[in-house]
């Protein structure tokens, strides 16, 4: 049951797009029939791509933080009559299904959302494993010349699954991501391989770049980014270090020849914070709870803002 006043959650199956509504004001429908929230061309669309290592998790892992984020929105923007509806996709998981799978599924829901249903204020979101999914579809986009979305939040994204970065072994204290889970999540999803050192030079469609753009060769392959991101990470998590040298590469990319522009890269820190706080930790007590809602409503400003 969701904590919040936020949604009401309802299922959708259109066609080979499968996921999860969460929107205020609206009824589940009767047996699980396909459903799409009223006026939704008209509303503000986040579609979210839950984390889980490509092997685990649902659409429905992190509604609480899709319901929490839905009422900060709508009242942040209450004042300009916008609403905001969240689609969570529900994608194929490792190992039963292997790259890109679970990228084709995530490109498919976008499509739909987009062209399908008119959805013209379509933002991209994902946590760890749906992070890196909101990167190869920023980077398919590009690739293909279409418009990337307007705007991107990733939330400790998983950057480097080939574990190209290295990662001080204190960091296995403070979080529960250690490398030989994400090893194994790696060798389920992508299960031929990847070799970082002919990613290199074998150009943006070999699997490295492929599957972890943006760290396999940086200067040569930018980031993939949006029009404007919003990366939230704990300072204290496994995979801080890929996902600062991610951010550096990043800001790289974005500088022009005035410097740095604020708002294409917008980065939040929790500080002694562990991967995924923002979806793991709002019914905590304390300082843990604090941030993660704090980090929530963060979100919330950055999609707001014109």
């Amino acid at each position: 049951m969701l904590q919040s006043d936020a949604a009401v959650e309802v299922v959708a199956r259109e066609g080979k797009v499968r996921g999860l509504w969460i929107e205020n004001g609206v009824t589940k429908p009767a047996n699980g029939q396909p459903f799409t929230p009223a006026g939704i061309a008209n509303k503000a669309v986040l579609l979210f791509a839950h984390g889980g290592g490509m092997n685990f998790g649902t659409a429905k892992s992190y509604a609480l933080h899709h319901a929490h984020l839905v009422t900060a929105f709508n009242k942040q923007a209450e004042h300009r009559r916008r609403s905001l509806a969240v689609f969570s996709v529900e994608y194929p998981l490792a190992p039963e299904h292997t790259h890109p799978a679970q990228i084709d599924a995530v490109a498919e829901a976008y499509d739909w959302l987009k062209d399908v249903l008119g959805v013209e204020d379509l933002f991209v979101g994902g946590d760890s494993a749906g992070g890196l999914l909101v990167l190869q579809l920023v980077a398919r986009l590009q690739n293909n010349g279409k418009p990337t979305p307007k705007k991107v939040i990733l939330i400790s994204p998983w950057v480097d699954p080939a574990s190209t970065v290295p990662i001080p072994r204190s960091r296995f204290v403070f979080d529960y991501i250690e490398p030989p889970l994400s090893r194994l999540c790696l060798q389920n999803y992508f299960p031929r391989g990847i070799d970082s050192r002919a990613a290199r030079v074998d150009g943006p469609d070999a699997p490295l770049a492929a599957v972890e753009p943006g760290l396999s060769d940086p200067e040569k392959y930018p980031p993939p980014m949006a029009k404007r991101t919003l990366i939230v990470y704990g300072d204290a998590e496994t995979l801080a270090e890929p996902i600062e040298r991610f951010i550096d590469a990043a800001r790289a990319a974005t500088t022009g020849k005035d410097g740095a522009d604020p708002d294409r890269l917008r980065v939040v820190v929790g500080e002694g914070m562990p991967h995924e706080y923002p979806v793991l930790g709002l019914n905590l007590p304390g300082i843990a709870g604090r941030l993660a809602r704090e980090a929530v409503e963060t979100e919330a400003e950055f999609l707001t803002r014109v």
